[in-house]
């Protein structure tokens, strides 16, 4: 069965009221997955998607789109193409925290971080679902 950006992201608001360690990173990785999928479908219906300067074994799908988002098409309207840019530059700070969730387990994480986390992928899903 298919889920949407807003499931996941239900998720990781759950999972954070768990209050555990284990959850929490889990959280902080779900609300950035529902952000980055919300950012792929705002960013694959423009007129005009933006271009990736990314390139190599170090681009990835998810810095691919994120490089995109931040170089906008130049013939999309002033409006879109500021919304693309903070679209990529959050969803890049929702990336690193992710990675850092994930791969750096012997750091505690700090209060107020899986809050943050949820507000900005918020604040970015809400962005992309706005009438341009």
């Amino acid at each position: 069965m298919p889920v949407t950006s807003e499931d996941i992201f239900g998720l990781g608001t759950e999972l954070s009221k768990l209050g555990n360690e284990v959850a929490t990173r889990a959280a902080i990785g779900r609300q950035y997955y529902a952000a980055y999928h919300k950012c792929r479908t705002w960013h694959e219906a423009l007129s005009h998607p933006g271009n990736s300067v990314m390139r190599g074994a170090n681009a990835g799908a998810h810095l691919q789109l994120i490089s995109a988002l931040q170089y906008p098409d130049e013939a999309l309207p002033v409006s879109v193409r500021q919304r693309s840019k903070f679209l990529g530059a959050k969803l890049d700070i929702l990336r690193i925290r992710r990675h850092w969730a994930d791969y750096d387990i012997q750091e505690s994480v700090k209060a107020g971080e899986p809050e943050n986390q949820e507000k900005v992928a918020a604040a970015v899903m809400q962005d992309c679902d706005r009438v341009c």
